[in-house]
């Protein structure tokens, strides 16, 4: 098994002008948008040059790895400290590997990374079973892992059983403080606005816009209507900052956000807790009336 490294994938190219690499945000994150890695990480693309130069061995999509998905949308990265993990060798000094096994691809894509520069590695492969692997994953606060076959060829343009990604989740209660607006041909409502109590009172983790059917978005709308407020029940909103997706509830935001007393509990599940301490991919999977809101915190 391979980790699955959280970010934007980028995908390196040798060209005539030298190397380029292009990123696309990982398809996790709200917009997904292309743009050159090669210009806004200048360290990945001059350290490709250094190790490359004097071989065919970076055709389109040679190499993939990821960068933070925070860090491809704003400011200046130049002094950024990026890592690039290569984790397969589709080509090398013209000669396609394609239809080579996933395992000999990977030793030779270990050799020529010997002597590479520091922030281009090899990605290491994972041994063991199963439940042991998962249970490293979970305490290392890993996005994932992904199964692969070692006698597997590589199949341009299609999905095969051959790799299987295993994806982590995290799940805990949270208290319902409010909701936005619904956008486009969504009814109802547009996302929760969850958080937990902490000392200070009730302290907001993210928005909820998904895991809701027709069905219980009708119900929830109607039964939160009963427990309207006038005012923010979030002690740490509104933020400063729209964001990095621009998902940021702002003071303007707020002005178009409806207020609910904090007394429904949410089951959520996510994929982790972001830097600035939100929930990242959160679901809804329904209602709780066995705990007392004053009671959730983050676990």
């Amino acid at each position: 098994m391979d980790l699955r490294n959280e970010g934007g994938r980028v995908q390196g190219a040798r060209v005539q002008s030298g190397i380029r690499s292009s990123a696309a945000i990982a398809e996790s994150d709200p917009f997904q948008r292309r743009l050159s890695a090669s210009d806004r990480f200048p360290q990945i693309a001059e350290a490709e040059k250094l190790h490359y130069r004097r071989r065919d061995c970076c055709p389109r999509r040679t190499r993939e790895a990821f960068v933070p998905a925070s860090s491809i949308s704003y400011g200046s990265h130049k002094h950024t400290p990026l890592v690039y993990y290569a984790f397969d060798l589709l080509s090398l000094e013209g000669s396609d590997l394609r239809s080579r096994p996933l395992i000999e691809r990977r030793e030779l894509l270990a050799k020529l990374l010997k002597k590479a520069p520091e922030n281009i590695k090899f990605s290491e492969e994972l041994r063991g079973t199963k439940d042991e692997l998962l249970r490293v994953a979970r305490q290392f606060q890993l996005e994932g892992l992904t199964a692969k076959r070692p006698n597997s060829l590589y199949e341009s343009g299609r999905r095969s059983g051959a790799w299987v990604k295993v994806k982590l989740t995290q799940e805990q209660e949270f208290v319902i403080g409010g909701y936005t607006p619904p956008e486009g041909g969504r009814k109802y409502f547009g996302a929760l606005l969850v958080g937990y109590y902490s000392t200070g009172g009730l302290l907001f983790a993210g928005r909820v816009g998904t895991g809701f059917s027709e069905k219980a978005l009708a119900t929830l709308y109607e039964g939160i209507q009963k427990i309207r407020r006038a005012n923010c029940p979030f002690v740490n909103l509104p933020e400063k900052k729209p964001g990095h997706w621009g998902l940021g509830v702002t003071p303007a935001v707020m002005k178009r956000c409806t207020w609910v007393e904090p007394i429904l509990i949410a089951q959520i599940k996510f994929t982790e807790w972001t830097s600035d301490d939100q929930l990242r991919q959160p679901v809804f999977l329904g209602l709780r009336s066995d705990k007392d809101p004053k009671h959730v915190v983050r676990e």
